[in-house]
């Protein structure tokens, strides 16, 4: 995609979310009483359904240093509830990648999914949602050149009053190999207090090849807090590493939900 173009499609983009920030300052009165429901930014996904007939924006800044340097920028998400037990969202994230020292606007595929509960909690049984996605290809290229689906089951157990463990098990194809990606994370959730919060979580990612069986290929361990300056805003400071990459590949980001109706 041109230069030229990328300039205008984000223009474009900021134009959206200057006006969904709009819509939510003359909203913000009317929903003092809704508290945000936020996927958050990191590796692992909540169980948190949106209620019914709500729109959230969801937005983030990361910088990862691995194999190469990216700064995503932006991030950005849009969740809405359609029923009291099942949400659709849209997924939008552009990127600097740096080839060969040059620093250039890249666009990841467009994701579309759906969020369903599926089972509230009782005893142990922990509350339980399906995640359906679909990766949709915006610039042609020599990777990620058709739909890419995934499938993820999400479930959260509240241990104690001020303290969740969420895990997540799915598969994803990534475009590029008929082998899915094989998912599993867990993410403990501390509650700190009304408006602060701390989560440390685990992803694992393993994946078959043509010429090898199913081999851990990607395994992260991340940590970070949320703020609640409002209660229809959420703030989230993150980071991560992996573990079993011989060099050194750490990502940091910050990210924003905010309750627009």
């Amino acid at each position: 995609m041109p230069a030229a173009n990328l300039s205008l499609f984000q223009m474009r983009i900021l134009n959206i979310v200057f006006l969904l920030s709009l819509c939510g300052l003359l909203n913000v009165k009317a929903q003092e009483e809704t508290v945000v429901i936020s996927s958050r930014a990191g590796r692992s996904t909540g169980v948190d359904v949106m209620p019914f007939r709500s729109l959230q924006l969801e937005s983030r800044i990361e910088y990862d240093h691995g194999e190469c340097e990216q700064v995503l920028l932006p991030g950005m998400m849009l969740r809405y509830g359609i029923t009291k037990l099942a949400e659709i969202w849209v997924e939008y994230t552009g990127f600097y990648g740096n080839e060969s020292d040059v620093f250039a606007y890249q666009v990841n595929p467009l994701m579309v999914g759906t969020k369903v509960r599926i089972a509230n909690p009782h005893g142990w049984i922990p509350e339980t949602s399906l995640q359906t996605a679909m990766s949709i290809p915006l610039v042609q290229g020599e990777e990620h050149v058709c739909l890419a689906p995934s499938i993820l089951l999400l479930f959260d157990n509240k241990l104690l009053s001020w303290l969740n463990i969420g895990y997540n098990v799915g598969m994803e194809w990534n475009g590029t190999s008929i082998h899915p990606i094989t998912n599993v994370s867990f993410c403990f959730d501390v509650n700190l207090s009304e408006r602060v919060g701390f989560f440390c979580e685990n992803y694992n990612a393993f994946q078959a090849t043509d010429s090898s069986p199913m081999s851990l290929t990607d395994c992260q361990l991340g940590a970070g807090v949320n703020f609640f300056p409002h209660p229809n805003v959420q703030i989230d400071v993150y980071g991560s590493c992996n573990v079993i990459k011989t060099d050194f590949h750490i990502l940091a980001g910050v990210g924003l939900s905010w309750l627009i109706h």
